[in-house]
């Protein structure tokens, strides 16, 4: 763990501060249209044309070209347009100086894949980030970097609470698997053992780059793959994913070229939850990654935020599965004494 210098620090709150103000005029491909004019029968008639992150020609009717609402829409469109690139050449240059003080970045190769997501509506439609891209976006936000060994990876987790999507059902669909044919066009969907059950990962043949989605399991025994209809793609249910996104859930920011606001799990659940999943693993190679994360996540926690350690420690202790504390343990037991003196079980 390498604390931020004050000055990173602050400069991270000034970039957080923008990409939070400016998200809802940098969400979505709108703004990178242009006003067409077709003629019908001798009329002329006004639409905002643009690609859509899946790649498809789309077309917006704004009205016959004179008339008051057409001119009033194409005047809001262009503005908003031109609003749009000072926006990002501010996040670029804020997100540069914050990199510059020593401030934590996202791999380079993923961030596309991120920020395409982040702008079609994944984030606000429910899904959080999770995995070793969770914690370098956590870390970011207490003011440290992490360790190169604890946030290698090749994949991009996702996850959706089961519960969110079928209360929200009415919430914009995203097509996951398209928007990431169109970032890179090599990605394909990777078919499960029984093929009677949704892909819940898709891979590219270009970069390697693996995307998995994640759900909560009812049961430790809810294994099966479930559809999540918004995204376009199944849901692998993990145990205890629950205590993970279902409560506490915050805001941070995935950083490349420039910020995206992502939502990533409360700290201290992040680092519980971790202790837990090393213990289910068969993998020992990720099991030790794990246990390394939480680790140092803890140590973090205890002198930076106690107050957030203690608070998942408690909805830990409340949880329904009850082999979630003793998976806890079981992973405390290979750990540093401070650890475990500072989570306390």
């Amino acid at each position: 763990m390498r604390p931020h210098r004050p000055d990173t620090q602050t400069l991270y709150s000034q970039l957080f501060e923008a990409a939070v103000s400016h998200e809802l005029e940098l969400v979505g491909g709108f703004a990178n249209g242009l006003v067409i004019e077709r003629e019908v029968r001798g009329r002329t008639y006004l639409y905002w044309q643009l690609r859509d992150l899946e790649g498809r020609l789309r077309q917006a009717y704004l009205g016959p070209r004179g008339s008051a609402r057409a001119e009033a829409l194409r005047g809001a469109l262009v503005a908003g347009k031109a609003r749009r690139a000072p926006i990002l050449e501010d996040l670029e240059r804020l997100t540069a100086a914050y990199l510059a003080s020593g401030g934590a970045r996202h791999q380079a190769n993923h961030f596309k894949i991120v920020d395409a997501l982040a702008r079609a509506g994944l984030f606000r439609s429910g899904a959080l980030l999770v995995g070793s891209h969770a914690f370098v976006s956590i870390g970011a936000a207490l003011g440290v970097s992490w360790s190169s060994e604890t946030i290698a990876t090749a994949d991009i987790d996702l996850c959706r609470d089961e519960f969110v999507s079928v209360a929200c059902g009415q919430l914009e669909r995203v097509d996951i698997p398209g928007v990431l044919a169109y970032v890179d066009p090599t990605f394909f969907l990777i078919p499960e053992l029984d093929l009677k059950t949704p892909s819940t990962a898709l891979r590219s043949r270009a970069g390697g780059v693996k995307v998995d989605l994640l759900t909560t399991a009812r049961t430790p025994r809810d294994t099966r793959p479930k559809p999540i209809p918004p995204f376009g793609l199944g849901g692998q249910p993990l145990r205890s994913m629950d205590y993970l996104i279902r409560a506490d859930v915050e805001r941070g920011l995935f950083i490349g070229p420039h910020a995206v606001v992502v939502n990533v799990p409360h700290a201290g659940r992040y680092a519980l939850h971790k202790l837990a999943v090393a213990t289910r693993r068969r993998e020992v190679i990720k099991a030790d990654k794990d246990r390394r994360q939480a680790a140092e996540l803890i140590r973090a926690l205890a002198e930076l935020q106690p107050g957030a350690l203690r608070h998942a420690v408690d909805a830990a202790r409340a949880h329904h599965d009850r082999g979630f504390v003793r998976d806890m343990r079981g992973s405390l037991e290979r750990l540093a004494p401070d650890v475990r003196d500072a989570v306390g079980l």
